[in-house]
């Protein structure tokens, strides 16, 4: 009975603190007219897949029966695969850096990608300890025009 009851109402997944920072970083520099559809995106999230290591963060939106793309809260900008942006995270007391590179595909969020430790900046970002954090955002495409990027970079790139 419980998994009957799951599958048709699933439990929503919890980000972690070091998600929740890096798409909020993301969310305050996207354009004003952006904001209220990044926040559907987020909101719909109900599945996590977090792979090993935590080189990377995949979020979907699954219906009972299969995963699904919904127009309704996709961007204007629709590229195939497109870099939203890049998050860079430091802390008060470490010279090492996170870069989190988050893309989406056909204008709706779909991962997050760290290059660094991320553990040392999870546990740091679950102490809540704010301060310590410093974190820099830059944006790499315009999500409100079809096809419009700022600069071309892959994976794995410095801001």
């Amino acid at each position: 009975m419980k998994t009957f009851i799951s599958r048709w109402f699933p439990t929503r997944p919890r980000l972690s603190r070091l998600e929740q920072l890096v798409l909020g970083a993301i969310r305050k520099d996207l354009h004003p007219a952006l904001v209220l559809q990044w926040d559907r995106q987020v909101q719909t999230i109900n599945r996590i897949q977090r792979l090993s290591e935590g080189v990377e963060v995949q979020f979907f939106r699954v219906s009972p029966d299969r995963s699904c793309l919904d127009d309704a809260i996709a961007f204007p900008n629709q590229t195939e695969v497109l870099l939203l942006g890049q998050v860079q995270v430091g802390l008060a007391d470490v010279r090492e850096m996170l870069v989190a590179s988050v893309w989406c595909i056909k204008g709706v969020l779909f991962c997050i990608e760290y290059a660094g430790s991320v553990l040392r900046f999870e546990e740091a970002a679950g102490r809540r300890a704010g301060a310590e954090l410093q974190v820099a955002c830059r944006l790499k495409a315009d999500m409100r025009c079809p096809g419009a990027t700022w600069s071309i970079t892959g994976p794995g790139h410095s801001l």
